[in-house]
């Protein structure tokens, strides 16, 4: 929408300079016309570009993060997506690559509404999915998600089969359609919600 109230007092400015310039007046009229005609296609422009949207990408979303975990504590990143309009058949695609410091991951993909105690979208329960050996890759597929919203990844860290209390990490998380959007990480070195054990898936 055109500010009429800014390009008012802009075209008055201008008109007068252009009165001033000593250009004959049918020339003067045209140059204010041109003047005025400018500001009001620069100000159409930015108003159209700035109400345009994104639908989302398909990414992958690398994130090259770490954890510092408090001792005996089982601590995660949580990192957050918007998904829209998902089918059953899209894959979300989470995976963990070039962890260090022994460190044993854990995962979990949480769906609109859930809360990081909630429903883990890996293995269908309460329990973060646990599958490889310290300092080992892992990549998930999660399906069958229909929801429209934020959905949350939890890269973990256990305690128990970790050594010491820190480590690093790249998480990759990807879509097969254009329909993701990364809102970054949200959660940094917290205590995992979900139980103390793990499963596979």
């Amino acid at each position: 929408m055109i500010n009429v109230k800014v390009l008012v007092p802009i075209f008055i400015a201008q008109i007068t300079l252009v009165a001033c310039s000593g250009f004959p007046s049918n020339q003067a009229d045209t140059l204010a016309a041109s003047l005025l005609l400018g500001d009001v296609n620069r100000t159409s422009t930015a108003s159209s570009s700035s109400g345009s949207s994104s639908t989302g990408t398909a990414g992958p979303f690398v994130f090259n993060s770490g954890w510092n975990c408090a001792a005996s504590t089982d601590c995660q990143d949580v990192y957050d997506f918007t998904i829209t309009n998902p089918i059953a058949s899209d894959t979300l695609t989470v995976a963990a690559t070039a962890i260090t410091g022994s460190s044993a991951i854990r995962l979990a993909v949480f769906a609109p509404g859930s809360g990081l105690n909630g429903v883990n979208q890996i293995n269908g329960g309460t329990t973060d999915h646990r599958c490889v050996p310290f300092n080992t890759n892992d990549t998930v597929n999660v399906t069958g998600q229909t929801l429209t919203g934020t959905y949350r990844v939890a890269l973990g860290r256990d305690w128990n089969n970790s050594g010491g209390n820190s480590g690093t990490y790249t998480l990759t998380v990807s879509f097969n359609a254009a329909k993701l959007t990364s809102l970054g990480q949200t959660v940094d070195d917290t205590a995992t919600l979900l139980t103390a054990a793990t499963t596979c898936p």
